[in-house]
């Protein structure tokens, strides 16, 4: 993503500016000497390629520790790389000089061999990491399937880190994913992340997703299928992408000397698929907390300046630096300038001049630009001199990257059209564009005691059969390990936004610790809730939702189960963007706490909307005497919620017979209970609902509805009920179906009339 740059201004001697005239009188002996020096960098990279390839067959690790020595040793590099005298760099002032170097899709540690050089030409410390299955790593890239599995070497290496010490982290085109998620699993060992035309993806996004908007061309590589690694299989999705030389020199460095390309040629490794498709988890409270900084390359036609834009617009960054296109020239100089201690201030670094591989400032080839810092992304920037175009040497990778977004979407539809190809069709677009939220989290939380009794993410990687089967192992040892403060988990299910959040807000304040927030909607929606809210980060990973099927019941069992995995979570209350609280959380938290019993209304109707929904396939799994029908707006304790989840046997009957006019969501877990758990449920529903208007969907309240003695009618409405086996007027906490209009006049009513 890189692209070539040039600096137009040079200072002279006295301070003054250089004219392009004076500097052409020494071109032609300058011209002689940069080729000689380049050739023995070429030398030098394909001996250290060549040799880090025998020693990877006698250490253990990756390229990493090897080809970014931390040592102090001067390198031996010709004047004309250092550019002649020393320029005086500060580092007194860097919070840290260990700089960590990611690299791009099927790249390596070997690409940045120059940089390493310049860098520690002038003091600091860079590392390059050899990402899983890529440089000399010997992992096969076609088992890598995960973000987590591809930036492992990454996070293993700051994990290693002291406490107290910190580095920077350069991230480029992908290798910006494997970035952001090192900065929320170890943000307090980060002092800044630099994405150089990366990937900078936001909470819910995959990297793919930046460049979805490339697709409508897809037909035209209809034929170029031959490129995709099937590591599983031809009947399997495919696992990679790779080239062969001759397509690197045309996709990546069609304008590269032929060193380069053969460097490339030897050192490339397919490309896993799988990374790139995956969904990132980011939380203020660790991505948001890190100095990012974010580098525009203008003259990109693959990743545009106005994609660009939208990535730091919608993302913001601490600091935004731009790089301006110009002429390609080895011989010509120019001062690098890298970020230090505070975030608006650069240090410069003096370097050669730098290439088109991809790789940060520095790399293969030469060509330069120069690096402006801008303080706001729609801040005007003001050229430094006039420059004459030329063609770029990001022709290679734009040509490339784009081929690769639109390939992709060109196999997509050649498969669609295939009748051959029909079976794996599903596979092949899941891959592509995965219908389910993958998102990764930092392996350490799993490790700890901490993260397994609660975990900080609510967004995973497990599939449903892999959650319901881990919440299922229900401790057997009655003492718990910790101090345990009961909580109430509150678990939404909605389509989209939740209108009355500010009154669920109101609600929840002050209780903190006593309670949790699940949301499940339609996959891919982005719930817009600010950090204040309790519903900030609440989003468990969801799938499509039918109203009338067993998806309901499928959606209930994944609320439960999220809800599960922490420890501390006692009751379990399903509710919908409609439902409001009619009491206090004081008086909500304490009645569900200390009752014995669950809430799931659960009858039997002899009628042709109760016994006539069974069917006589369930027979003899479930009898007609078992069959039961109630609200699906249930409240389970933690033993019942685990054995609902952990059921297959009787859902999966469900599943085959109950469909329309039967509706799972209505019987499935009032059957369950009844024929199982009878005596710890009430038989009765907490949430009110007016069926009074007939039809199949209740009354809904607005505006003009809600008053004092509305609200009182539902909280004290001259029923009795059970509790605790004894009495009680309070037989409904929750009520139903309010329209956004209500939300108004509900928190007039709030402190008078709920109590909160």
């Amino acid at each position: 993503m890189g692209n070539a740059f040039d600096c137009m201004l040079k200072k002279g001697p006295a301070g003054g500016i250089r004219s392009r005239s004076k500097q052409s009188s020494k071109s032609r002996s300058q011209r002689k000497m940069a080729a000689s020096e380049e050739e023995l960098l070429h030398r030098q990279a394909l001996a250290m390629a060549i040799q880090q390839h025998q020693l990877s067959q006698r250490f253990e690790g990756s390229m990493s520790r090897r080809i970014g020595s931390t040592s102090s040793r001067r390198r031996d590099l010709p004047d004309s790389i250092t550019n002649g005298k020393p320029h005086p760099v500060s580092l007194e002032n860097l919070e840290t000089k260990k700089i960590i170097l990611v690299h791009g899709e099927g790249f390596g540690a070997w690409c940045w061999y120059k940089t390493l050089s310049l860098l520690e030409e002038v003091g600091l410390l860079p590392i390059a990491l050899d990402l899983k299955g890529s440089g000399i790593d010997l992992t096969d890239p076609n088992s890598v399937t995960t973000l987590e599995d591809y930036s492992k070497p990454l996070t293993d290496y700051l994990h290693s880190l002291p406490d107290d010490e910190k580095v920077i982290l350069v991230g480029h085109s992908f290798g910006g994913a494997s970035v952001s998620y090192a900065l929320e699993c170890y943000p307090k060992k980060i002092s800044k992340a630099v994405f150089l035309s990366a990937t900078m993806v936001l909470d819910g996004h995959k990297p793919f997703d930046v460049f979805s908007d490339k697709l409508s061309s897809a037909e035209v590589f209809l034929k170029e299928s031959q490129f995709l690694v099937y590591g599983n299989g031809r009947d399997k999705p495919p696992t990679g992408l790779m080239f062969d030389k001759q397509q690197i020199k045309g996709l990546y460095f069609n304008q590269s000397p032929s060193k380069d390309i053969a460097l490339a040629a030897v050192s490339m490794r397919p490309i896993p698929l799988a990374p790139i498709m995956e969904k990132l988890s980011l939380t203020p409270e660790n991505y948001g907390t890190a100095k990012r900084f974010f580098i525009q390359t203008l003259d990109d036609h693959m990743l545009s300046p106005d994609v660009q834009e939208k990535l730091v617009r919608e993302n913001p960054p601490h600091g935004i630096y731009k790089i301006k296109g110009g002429r390609w020239s080895k011989r010509d100089r120019t001062r690098r300038r890298f970020l230090d201690r505070s975030p608006g201030k650069l240090l410069d670094v003096r370097s050669q001049p730098a290439s088109r591989d991809g790789c940060f400032l520095w790399g293969i080839g030469g060509a330069k630009r120069e690096m402006k810092p801008r303080n706001r992304p729609d801040e005007e920037e003001a050229e430094y001199s006039p420059w004459t175009p030329r063609n770029s040497w990001s022709i290679g990778l734009i040509k490339f990257v784009s081929f690769l977004v639109i390939f992709m979407a060109g196999i997509i539809i050649g498969l669609s059209l295939s009748a051959h190809f029909t079976r794996s069709f599903n596979s092949q677009t899941d891959i592509f564009f995965p219908k389910t939220m993958y998102t990764t989290n930092c392996y350490k939380a799993s490790l700890s005691f901490k993260g397994f009794l609660s975990p900080a993410h609510l967004m995973h990687s497990m599939s449903d059969k892999e959650l319901f089967w881990r919440v299922s192992m229900a401790p057997k040892m009655k003492e718990y390990p910790f101090e345990r403060v009961p909580k109430v988990a509150f678990m939404f299910m909605t389509r989209g936004p939740l209108p009355l959040a500010r009154l669920w807000d109101r609600f929840f304040k002050g209780h903190e610790g006593l309670y949790s927030v699940y949301v499940h909607t339609i996959p891919d929606y982005k719930l817009n809730a600010p950090e204040s809210s309790a519903f900030y980060g609440r989003q468990i990973p969801s799938e499509e939702v039918s109203w009338g099927s067993v998806t309901l019941v499928d959606a209930e069992k994944r609320l439960l189960a999220n809800a599960l995995l922490d420890f501390s979570n006692e009751r379990f209350i399903l509710l919908s963007e409609s439902c409001i609280p009619v009491y206090n959380f004081p008086t909500v938290y304490e009645y569900l706490i200390n009752s014995a019993h669950s809430f799931v209304e659960s009858y039997d109707e002899n009628s042709q909307q109760g016994r006539g929904r069974y069917s006589r396939h369930m027979f003899p799994t479930i009898k007609l005497h078992q069959w039961r029908k109630g609200s699906e707006w249930f409240e389970l304790n933690r033993e019942l919620a685990v054995n609902v989840v952990a059921d297959y046997k009787y859902y999966s009957i469900f599943s085959k017979y109950c469909k329309p006019s039967c509706y799972p969501d209505e019987h499935y877990i009032p059957t369950f209970l009844n024929m199982f758990h009878g005596s710890l449920n009430a038989n009765r529903t907490i949430t009110w609902v007016d069926w009074s208007r007939g039809g199949p969907h209740p009354a809904t309240y607005g505006a003009p509805n809600i008053t004092p003695d509305f609200i009182q009618s539902i909280r004290n409405n001259g029923t009795s009920c059970m509790y605790n086996s004894r009495p009680t007027s309070v037989c409904f906490l929750f009520a139903r179906k309010f329209a956004p209009s209500s939300l108004d006049p509900l928190l007039n009513l709030t402190s008078t009339v709920m109590g909160f």
